[in-house]
This record gives C-alpha cells, structure tokens and sequence, in this order.
C-alpha cells in the first residue's frame, strides 16, 4: 500500500488500486476535499500558495507582469514549472482520475510544492462514488431472485460501514488536533507576547516533532475544542 503527503498527513490510500477504476473527481467534488483557509473558506485564488482552482482545473498562480519583471531567472524558472511546461494549461484538469491525482501528487512533491487536501473528505467522496457505482450495477452478491428488502439491507449496510470508518478516523483526527491545541496553549503562557498563527503553527510542529505542513497545523488550531 502506498503512502502519499497530503498537506503533511500521511494517507493510507492506493490511488492506483483497480477497486477505485471509475472514480473520477471533478470541480465541485474537488473543492469539496481542499482544505479551507485560516478564514474557512474555499482557497480558489491561493491553493497551497502555488496555485488556484477554476472551473476546467488547477493552475499554476501567477504573479502580474510587473512583479515577474522584478524577479531573477532562478526565481521565474521556479515560478513557471509545470507538468508540461505549458503554464497556461491545468496543472490538474477536471474531471481527473485517481491515476491521473496521483501523477499530479508526484509531481508536486518532486518539485516541493504543498497539495493542501483534507483526507477525510477525500475518502468521502471516493467512497460515496464507489457506492454509487455499486447500486448502479449487479452486484456478485446479490442473486436473481434477491427481494428488494433484501437489495435494501444490503444496500444500508454499506452506508453504515462506511459511515463508521469515517467516524473513526474522525474521531483519531480531532484527538490529535486537541494534542495540538494543548501544546499550542503551553507555548502562548510561556511567551511574552502571544505568537501569530504562522509563528504558533511552526512552534507546535517543532515541539511535537509532526510531520504535518504548518498551514494544516494551522487549519487545526483553529477547529473547536473536544469537550471531554
């Protein structure tokens, strides 16, 4: 099984696995399963710092002609880099495979750049297609003459696995992010001047020794304390 960084989370998923044949992500399920930012909201203009999400795909972003002018060719030729050298094409385009998501994942860890995605949502969303497939065609599972109370309980079955293991990893997930807030808290007392968000999320990474991207430490930081 491979292990592919998302935004620093490792994510125990085969993106080349045959059970995952027809899974295909497209603008709106995409924007499902990006992380959102500091102000939660939808990062279409600055994803993961290197680029922004439009409707046909994902994008190099940018800078104006001005601000390019003023840079040194080292700094441009990193500006510029592309799966195909052509910046003006996606560097993901929708809809996209989960083949197609993993090439995209190699290249942005190849030349260092944050691909800032939520897994849970992630696997949500490859889930809730690969249910969908399975009610859309004839299961191995269910014979000819199966009831439709029968189809119905098998069908609510799968609903509830499913549900389940999200809730669990749901569940490990806000665990982990309240051992961060912790570690955030006994860092602002021991400071004489409380740390920024940026300067607090690399201080929780440091002192934990996590192997997160900042800006999903940050992103955790900010979601609600677990009650216990």
């Amino acid at each position: 099984m491979s292990l592919y960084e998302l935004e620093g989370v490792e994510l125990e998923l085969d993106l080349e696995s045959a059970k995952f044949e027809g899974v295909r992500i497209d603008y709106y399920n995409f924007i499902r399963i990006v992380e959102l930012d500091q102000y939660g909201g939808i990062p279409l203009n600055d994803f993961g710092g290197w680029f922004k999400i439009r409707k046909e795909g994902v994008y190099r972003k940018l800078p104006q002609k001005r601000v390019l002018a003023s840079l040194t060719t080292l700094e441009r030729e990193d500006l510029f880099r592309h799966p195909n050298g052509r910046t003006d094409d996606p560097v993901l385009a929708f809809p996209f495979t989960l083949r197609e998501f993993k090439n995209f994942l190699d290249w942005a860890t190849s030349v260092g750049y944050d691909v800032p995605i939520n897994e849970d949502a992630l696997l949500t969303v490859i889930e809730a297609q690969k249910i969908q497939a399975a009610l859309d065609s004839p299961s191995s599972s269910v014979t000819p003459n199966q009831s439709d109370a029968a189809l119905g309980a098998e069908t609510r079955q799968r609903y509830r696995d499913f549900a389940a293991k999200n809730q669990e990893r749901h569940d490990a997930r806000a665990v982990e992010h309240q051992r961060w807030r912790d570690a955030a808290d006994e860092i602002q007392r021991t400071r004489r001047r409380a740390a920024s968000g940026r300067k607090l999320a690399k201080l929780v990474k440091e002192q934990l020794d996590l192997p997160d991207a900042e800006s999903t430490i940050r992103a955790g930081l900010s979601k609600p304390k677990v009650v216990k």
